[in-house]
């Protein structure tokens, strides 16, 4: 999703775990294991990784 026409003041972002907090075991999460991403595209992934549809809930 591009966001560029947009100020990032009204943009939420979440951090997302790059590797999965299951698969990597239990261990301190540094900053290089997390990417920033917008709301949107952060649930658009979780979604994704599941295998299920954007409107499926």
């Amino acid at each position: 999703m591009n966001h560029d026409h947009l100020p990032a003041s009204i943009i939420d972002f979440e951090a997302h775990h790059v590797t999965s907090v299951a698969d990597a075991g239990e261990r301190k999460t540094k900053v290089t294991d997390l990417a920033l991403l917008c709301a949107t595209c952060h649930r658009l992934l979780h979604i994704i990784a599941r295998g299920r549809a954007w409107d499926d809930r």
